[in-house]
């Protein structure tokens, strides 16, 4: 989480994955040259984007790490050509929490946009900051709108800086 754009990273209260649990999933990225490995820290996701046909193997690997690990704390969260595994407990929803909790945020309206399944604990929770959340690409649940696809995002917030700048010069 950063506070301010030149400010250093302060980490979340996400616990972080057991070190040989994340080996054992990390390791899962060697099933195919196309898999891609993220380490968030507090998870790790499994991109495969450019090997679509890994799809299948990932999940069943990592279904048979849980299966040996029942206890472990841990979720995971399919997504657009990823797999991620993070703790238990702790969503993004949980980050803007603590992050509305800090300065310049606090007391602020969150407007939040989101185009996975992972944001949609966050936009179960803006109605509690009068908050405002868009989904991009699909019509998700509780949300106030939604975009078609990227391009539309930045269009929209492209108007937002122009209609800002109108404002700020009169």
């Amino acid at each position: 989480m950063r506070l301010q754009p030149d400010s250093e990273a302060v980490a979340a209260h996400a616990p972080p994955l057991d070190k040989e649990l994340k080996r054992r999933l990390a390791a899962i990225a060697k099933l195919s040259p196309g898999i891609l490995l993220e380490d968030k820290g507090y998870s790790l996701a499994l991109h495969y984007r450019l090997a679509p046909q890994a799809e299948k193997a990932i999940y069943e690997a990592v279904s048979l790490i849980r299966a040996e690990l029942p206890n472990a704390p841990i979720e995971v969260l399919p997504g657009k050509s990823v797999c991620e595994i993070k703790h238990s407990g702790f969503t993004k929803a949980t980050g803007v929490r603590q992050l509305m909790t800090h300065e310049p945020f606090r007391g602020r309206r969150p407007f939040f946009i989101g185009d996975d399944v992972t944001d949609e604990t966050v936009f179960a929770i803006m109605p509690d900051f009068n908050g405002l959340a868009f989904s991009v690409g699909r019509h998700a649940l509780g949300v106030d709108g939604h975009f078609e696809g990227p391009s539309d995002v930045r269009a929209f917030l492209a108007r937002l800086l122009d209609d800002d700048r109108d404002v700020n010069l009169s």
